[in-house]
């Protein structure tokens, strides 16, 4: 899906207020970007030069240090090319050296070579188109992505991104839930990239369907209701819901990042600790891990010492969730449990084969780092 803009009629618009002739200039466009050092006018997605229908994936670009010459000659640098492959431009960065261009199917690279030709086309890779006009992300040159089946990266090679929460994004049922979640191609429009430089993060806001599988009934995405954050120096993920936003500027021009709610209520990010007056909900919960190697015994565990920091606030939770077999459903939950910030040991009392860890806080002014958590255990019967 290609949006097509005034740009063209705005830049007609402008270059007749200055006198100058407009023969030529597209009318119909995508996106507009300026290649770099070279200094030429690029449209992606336009008409095609002598045509008046809109075409996708047509790339055109104006002669050098001009607004107003894009029909090609021998006495200047303007021309066109049209992508081979998918239905239409999806999104256009700078990189190093090139210009990064996405259609909803593949990756092309566009770098600038000088005469005759001025520009020289490169499809970079294949199946790894890109969802929407601001689902990219760019760090120092390295370009960040998500498409419609995967994560992806582009630092001079196209590589997926492993990701470990892939299929709680793309389809696969939560742990222990009866609710799947999907990637909303209907809202893949909306779907935006959002940068946290301070702590090396990107940030993806997107719509999901919810869908439950026992009645097997989904609720439809209208708008963003999910976000998943990468943090590219340390590999890990993680996911959420309860922070929504539509735009996102990084703190580049502002002392902490600015963020649009659905609502149209702007928020300074990475502030303070609420959720405006609300309680900012956090938790981190592990997947399940085995007493033993292999899964075989029945541990017993009776005693937590916890390890976390607190920057505001003194109290967070932990519950403890247990089973006996791989597909049990008959899981034991042990807690929430209390713990303050001057608390040695938590003492309890759970068996199974199968342990899940989750510690979260639900109260205004509160701020936790997590450190490392030991667990006492030992080989238990069964009773």
């Amino acid at each position: 899906m290609s949006v097509v803009t005034n740009r063209g009629v705005t830049l007609s618009q402008y270059v007749t207020s200055l006198g100058l002739p407009t023969t030529g200039i597209p009318t119909k466009v995508g996106r507009v970007l300026v290649s770099t050092p070279d200094r030429h006018l690029v449209a992606f997605g336009c008409q095609p030069e002598g045509s008046t229908d809109f075409d996708p994936l047509t790339v055109r670009f104006a002669s050098q240090e001009t607004l107003n010459i894009w029909n090609a000659d021998e006495l200047n640098s303007a021309g066109d090319q049209r992508l081979g492959t998918g239905t239409a431009i999806a999104a256009v960065r700078k990189s190093k050296g090139q210009l990064l261009i996405w259609t909803d199917e593949d990756l092309y690279g566009m770098q600038f070579i000088g005469p005759p030709f001025t520009f020289s086309f490169t499809q970079l890779g294949t199946r790894s188109g890109a969802l929407s006009v601001n689902s990219v992300a760019t760090v120092e040159g390295v370009a960040y992505w998500i498409g419609e089946n995967n994560f992806y990266v582009y630092d001079g090679t196209i590589k997926v991104l492993p990701c470990p929460v892939h299929n709680l994004i793309y389809g696969g049922l939560r742990p222990d839930s009866i609710v799947k979640e999907t990637l909303s191609m209907l809202q893949s429009q909306k779907v935006f990239s959002a940068q946290v430089a301070k702590y090396n993060e990107i940030w993806w806001f997107y719509g999901a369907d919810v869908t439950n599988i026992n009645t097997n009934t989904t609720t439809t995405a209208t708008d963003i209701n999910r976000y998943v954050i990468y943090n590219y120096v340390d590999n890990t993920w993680s996911i959420g819901q309860s922070l929504i936003r539509t735009a996102w500027e990084d703190s580049d021009a502002f002392n902490t990042p600015i963020a649009a709610a659905l609502n149209g209520e702007i928020y300074d990010q990475e502030t303070g600790y609420n959720d405006g007056n609300s309680a900012m909900n956090s938790f981190i919960q592990t997947g399940y891990f085995n007493g033993d190697e292999n899964g075989d015994q029945v541990f017993f565990m009776d005693r937590i010492i916890p390890d976390t920091t607190f920057a505001a606030g003194n109290t967070i939770k932990t519950e403890v969730n247990t089973k006996r077999y791989p597909n049990d459903t008959d899981i034991k939950t042990k807690g929430p449990f209390a713990i303050t910030s001057t608390q040695s040991i938590l003492n309890f009392r759970a068996r199974g084969r199968a342990f899940q860890v989750k510690i979260f806080s639900d109260a205004i002014d509160t701020q936790w780092r997590l450190g490392t958590w030991r667990v006492r255990g030992q080989p238990d019967g069964t009773r």
